[in-house]
């Protein structure tokens, strides 16, 4: 083996892009994000056993739901802030075809703790269909905490969009637990939908609704029912034992999302998908179903990208010892090494070999279970999980610890556990781990965190009078100055029933809440409490710093029309709607917090203006951080990732906010604009968004003018930036795009509006974006004027030898002689004035060391020219050589090309070289003994590695410590060589230590192929 000859099996690579839609209705990514839960439908509440007996109720216009409103007494007036409210009734529907009936209504109402049940009748579809509850052409409802029992339909719906089903308990109905026809835009979610015929039934058109945390178990046929309807989000459901299948996709269900489901123990199989294609299925759990899944499609993706990967199997018994895209780098990774076979053409590329299990809450030290003492230390899991009853020996100090199946974990000693500890549990061997310093990675450990709070009742606190009173009998610290503020710290608060775990409102007192755990607020949506951890309602002054607010039914924390208050250092998560809401409140700070899997949205400002968002992680929630009406905020150093439903960083109807220094990756989109003009978004890193129905790195969605978008890296998205709108004959015009670097995503930018015009995409670099560098459908700017130019086009292969403004005049200026054409769109879009290095590239020189003869060399610079032979001519004029060689696997029908300064150039097939490549270079005189080349540094270069041998060139930016074992570890490479003049082909081995340097070429031999960035 050697360089001239030996490295010839070539392997052409071709590139799979999986593009994992998930689409979701009526959320918050685009045109009217909702207000938060206080100003919508009710919340929750607890289910009456206080029954009041009514006859059936049949309602069908807006003036009949105003009219018997006003009869019946019911609360409200139809608005959003004031629905109507329907409660408390026994409702029995024998002989009437129904219990209750609304159709053709748009007003909003609630529906809770009611009885439904015994709905017989002559059966009629639409109007009479023997449901406990029919809408028909029904909006804006919220039916939650009702009982549905021995009706043919528990809740049909025919026609009915934007409703919300909650927390109800839809059993033993002859039919379907809900039945839905041609609705959209709807969510259930936490509803009982067991021991029906089926569970949940979406029919015939029944688009972009949102089933979440819903149970349909030991039903007649299937649990999930989805007939000819698309966009759905099924997520976090349950479907057991039931006698056909757990969810059955079929006639076109197309592009649904199922992702965290639990489907087990179903009779014939676990999942179906019968003629629909489209649909992404990842993240789920399929246990000892008797078939675990069927598709009958070979369009389906069955797992997302890595590392988010595929589902949980529990036939399936693969190794899990090699990790990375191609599973073939060294270390698991927690997904089997060789994929899961569903059938012949369908498969789970990144299996799980684990079962998903959410991450522990907190432990509550008390009796929560029935015969338990007080003393009994208790571990309470947020998801029951699939592990059998008895006893856990674990290594934790203290007694054996008991598993009771149904999520929890206790012993008999508060002392076995040390306090304000986190302990790592290894939930496949049954053992635990005691660690205090960073989680450990992979699904196999989930942390819980013991905890050393005093718990407390709720308090609230309404005026400056009453703080001072509260501080005394409390013996909280400090007197409420500014020097000396009021400490409240250390309470683990459990607000179930009072709508808040902490109320402090109309107060300018300088006080700090930290280190509290403020839990499980519900059951009161008041004026003033919106089921929130902690609440502040027209409050300055405060700091609210290290305190966890999790599993609240709306919100962890609130502030109302408040000011000059900071929130630092929370954990705000696992609440059902937002992490951290700001409402009409201006001048705030939120600072180094973490807001994670909620069930909307991670940071939420509404109508709120001139705060500080700064340092925070957001991941795991629908969006990770949303302004809505709301202007002149900083939004900077945030984190935003895994918010799969939406965006990293979203703003709608928002104007006049920095946006910098942000890391928005693996988001439906990284940045989303929508009717958001004037806001500057820089410095951002916006990667692998290829998540929801934007998949892209910044969305503009319907009219969003004038914005700078500068300095971003934009890489690894489906789309760098989508311009796009949706029904109106209007587009986003007039915005600054300028110096940022789109990078390998499936298109660099997209226009495809065509009102969208006038917007500047200048000095930009576009670098192997896979289908194409650009699309516009409208006329935009995409060159300034001469010599400023116009953008760097990686697939540009004009000539640089003329200048001036029309390319005439002898002399390189840095700018291509003839336009950049390949802008699709069929409109005769160009860059008149390509540029021939990328933007932020630097000019310099560099002088290789050669030798009389052959020499295996690259030039690290960026040629201004990539034309042979100027790339490595000697600038100094005295050192020549007479020919080049190199090796191409790219191209296997002619992997040896040459140039040869004596041949007429017909005669050459090596016409051009860059720092990417390795090189055999001819030297006939020696002259200093450097070829000194000239070219541009460049801020990161990207080199394409094939299976088998490549010849390539060490780009980097200055020199470093950067060694063979470094290269193999970043590229899987098996052998490197380099010059070696003893040597049979002049070349050998280099050893693991060997320092890489610049100007050499190295021989890289692949077993698969990759991609290597040097970017240092």
């Amino acid at each position: 083996m050697g360089g001239a000859t030996g490295k010839g099996i070539a392997i052409s690579v071709g590139i799979l892009m999986m593009l994992s839609a998930v689409v979701i209705g009526s959320q918050q990514t685009g045109e009217g994000a909702q207000s938060p839960p206080g100003k919508a439908p009710a919340s929750l509440l607890p289910i009456s056993s206080n029954y009041v007996a009514h006859a059936p109720i049949r309602i069908n216009s807006d003036v009949e739901f105003a009219s018997m409103a006003a009869s019946e007494g019911w609360a409200g007036d139809g608005t959003q802030g004031n629905p109507y409210i329907i409660e408390n009734y026994d409702i029995s529907g024998s002989g009437y075809r129904g219990c209750i009936y609304i159709g053709n209504t748009t007003s909003y109402f609630v529906l809770r703790n009611c009885y439904l049940h015994h709905a017989t009748g002559t059966f009629s579809e639409p109007y009479f269909t023997d449901s406990g509850l029919a809408l028909c052409n029904a909006q804006n409802g919220s039916i939650t905490n009702n009982i549905v029992m021995y009706d043919v339909e528990g809740i049909y719906g025919n026609l009915a969009s934007h409703n919300i089903f909650s927390n109800n308990t839809v059993k033993q109905n002859s039919d379907g637990g809900i039945y839905f026809l041609s609705c959209s835009s709807n969510t259930f979610m936490y509803n009982n939908c067991s021991n029906n015929a089926a569970g949940i039934s979406l029919k015939s058109g029944s688009n972009s609704n949102n089933v979440v945390n819903n149970t349909f178990n030991s039903t007649s046929y299937w649990g999930l029912d989805v007939t000819s309807s698309l966009n759905n989000f099924i997520s976090n459901n349950t479907a057991s034992a039931n006698s056909k299948y757990g969810f059955y996709l079929r006639t076109s269900s197309n592009s649904n999302t199922i992702v965290n489901n639990t489907i087990s123990a179903n009779i014939q199989y676990g999942i179906v998908l019968e003629l629909s294609s489209s649909n992404t299925i990842y993240q789920n759990n399929f246990i000892n179903n008797t078939n675990h899944a069927s598709d009958n499609r070979n369009d389906n993706w069955w797992n997302a990208s890595y590392p988010t990967g595929g589902n949980y199997w529990s036939n399936y018994a693969g190794v899990d010892l090699l990790s990375g895209p191609s599973q073939d780098q060294p270390g698991s990774d927690g997904f089997s090494d060789t994929p899961y076979n569903i059938d012949a053409d369908s498969k789970d590329a990144y299996p799980i070999v684990i079962d998903v299990i959410i991450a522990c809450t907190y432990p509550i030290d008390g009796s929560i279970l029935p015969n338990t003492a007080p003393s009994t230390y208790i571990i309470q899991f947020n998801k029951v999980m699939d592990k059998m009853v008895g006893i856990i020996s674990t290594n934790l100090p203290g007694v054996t610890w008991t598993w009771s199946a149904d999520g929890i974990w206790y012993n008999g000693t508060y002392g076995a556990l040390q306090l304000s500890t986190t302990y790592y549990v290894d939930l496949i061997g049954g053992g635990f781990m005691d660690y205090t310093g960073s989680p450990l990675t992979g699904d196999n450990y989930k942390n819980f965190t013991t905890w050393d709070g005093i718990h407390c009742p709720p308090f609230r606190i309404n005026s400056d009078a009453e703080f001072a009173s509260m501080a005394t009998s409390e013996g909280w610290a400090g007197d409420g100055t500014q020097g000396n503020p009021y400490i409240i710290e250390n309470y683990d608060i459990d607000g179930t029933g009072f709508g808040y775990c902490i109320y402090v409102g109309n107060t300018t007192d300088y006080f700090v809440v930290r280190n509290c755990y403020l839990h499980h607020a519900s059951g009161n949506s008041g004026t003033y409490y919106w089921n929130s951890g902690i609440v502040f309602y027209n409050v300055q002054n405060g700091i609210i710093a290290n305190n966890t607010a999790s599993s609240n039914n709306d919100l962890g924390i609130y502030l109302y029309s408040s000011s000059s208050n900071i929130i630092a250092n929370n954990t705000a998560s696992s609440n059902n709607y937002y992490g951290i809401l700001l409402e009409s409140s201006t001048s705030n700070t939120i600072v180094n917090n973490t807001a994670s899997s909620n069930n909307d949205l991670g940071i939420y400002l509404y109508s709120s203006s001139s705060n500080t968002i700064t340092n925070n992680t957001a991941s795991n929630n629908f969006n990770g951080i949303l302004l809505s009406t709301s202007s002149y905020n900083v939004i900077e150093n945030n984190t935003a990732f895994s918010n799969l439903g939406g965006a990293g960083v979203n703003l709608s109807t928002s104007d006049n906010n920095l946006i910098t220094n942000n890391s928005a990756c693996s988001n439906g989109q990284g940045i989303f604009l929508s009717r958001s003009n004037w806001n500057t978004i820089i410095f951002n890193e916006l990667s692998d968004n290829q998540y929801s129905d934007g998949p892209c790195g910044i969305w503009f969605r319907d009219k969003s003018d004038y914005n700078d978008i500068a300095y971003n890296n934009i890489t690894n998205n489906f789309f760098g930036i989508w311009i796009q709108y949706r029904g109106e004959p209007i587009g986003s015009n007039g915005n600054n795009i300028t110096n940022n670097t789109f990078l390998s995503n499936y298109a660099g930018i997209n226009i495809a509006a065509n009102f969208a015009t006038a917007n500047r995409i200048i000095h930009n670099n576009f670098i192997n974006n896979i289908n194409y560098q650009a699309s516009t459908v409208a006329s935009n700017y995409w060159y300034a004027s001469y010599p400023y130019g116009g953008n760097y086009w990686s697939d540009y292969n004009g000539l640089d030898v003329k200048s001036g403004s029309s390319q005439s005049l002898p002399g390189a200026d840095g700018i291509g002689d003839t336009p950049y054409t390949n802008i699709q769109g069929g409109t005769g879009a160009a860059d008149k004035y390509p540029l021939m290095v990328p933007c932020g590239s630097t000019s310099s020189y560099f002088k290789i060391p050669v030798h009389l003869g052959w020499n295996l060399i690259s030039t690290p610079l960026l040629p201004s020219s990539k034309s042979l032979p100027s790339v490595f001519i000697d600038t100094d004029g005295n050192t020549s050589w007479d020919r080049v060689q190199s090796y191409s696997p790219s191209t296997p029908t002619n992997l040896w090309m040459q140039y040869y300064t004596g041949w007429a150039s017909s005669l050459n097939d090596l016409k051009s070289a860059d720092q990417t490549i390795g090189v055999w270079l001819n030297v006939t005189n020696l002259g200093d003994g450097y070829i000194n080349v000239s070219g541009n540094i460049t801020p990161f270069t990207t080199i394409p590695l094939y299976a088998g041998w490549n010849l390539i060139g060490y780009p980097a930016k200055n020199d470093s410590a950067y060694t063979i074992a470094n290269l193999m570890s970043a590229t899987g490479a098996t052998i490197v060589e380099g010059y070696d003049g003893l040597a049979t082909y002049r070349t050998s081995p280099l050893s693991d230590t060997y320092v890489l340097k610049r100007g050499e070429g190295y021989w890289v031999y692949m077993s698969s192929p990759t991609t290597w960035v040097v970017d240092w």
